[in-house]
């Protein structure tokens, strides 16, 4: 499991290896990594990333070989980022990694708790809980709120269903200390 030092150093490693010169490649990470930001705890096997398309052929390479000379899986950094919110909303304010053709930037929590409610999976619930009770979103309403504002209503009304069941499992979680 990488943990926030694993990541910041694998990705100065990786912007190292990247010839001069090239265009400034800015991504947003998401999920396990994101939160080993915020979480010293926090670790992950991989780091998803958005980015238009497909990470160019020069990231790709050297990120093999950072993968084989660590004994990192070979998608240790890929474009697997799910449930990623509207661009205009998402606040990917945090630059956690600025390197000389390599910036990184983590959404705040909130977004987080977004991402992490959209994709409502078993997985993410511990990381949602916790995420609720840092927001101090621990209302259904407030969580349903921020999906409408994050995401498309297209996708929070295809996923709806499995949501209700997962935001009321996170409500219950995070407010039972409260109580």
């Amino acid at each position: 499991m990488m943990k926030k030092s694993d990541i910041l150093s694998y990705l100065a490693e990786l912007d190292e290896s990247l010839p001069e010169g090239g265009r400034i490649i800015h991504v947003r990470v998401g999920g396990g990594s994101a939160l080993a930001f915020y979480w010293d705890d926090r670790g992950t096997r991989d780091i998803d990333v958005a980015y238009p398309t497909e990470l160019p052929d020069d990231i790709l390479e050297a990120a093999a070989r950072i993968a084989a000379e660590h004994g990192l899986d070979h998608d240790w950094i890929n474009t697997n980022l799910s449930a990623l919110p509207k661009p205009r909303q998402a606040l990917f304010a945090e630059n956690v990694y600025r390197g000389k053709r390599f910036h990184i930037y983590v959404p705040d929590k909130e977004t987080l708790l977004a991402m992490k409610i959209s994709a409502a999976r078993l997985r993410d619930l511990d990381d949602a809980v916790k995420l609720a009770k840092e927001t101090g979103i621990t209302k259904r309403e407030e969580i349903e709120e921020r999906l409408y504002y994050y995401f498309t209503t297209k996708r929070v009304e295809s996923i709806k269903a499995l949501n209700r069941k997962f935001i009321d499992i996170v409500v219950n979680w995070a407010t039972r200390e409260q109580r």
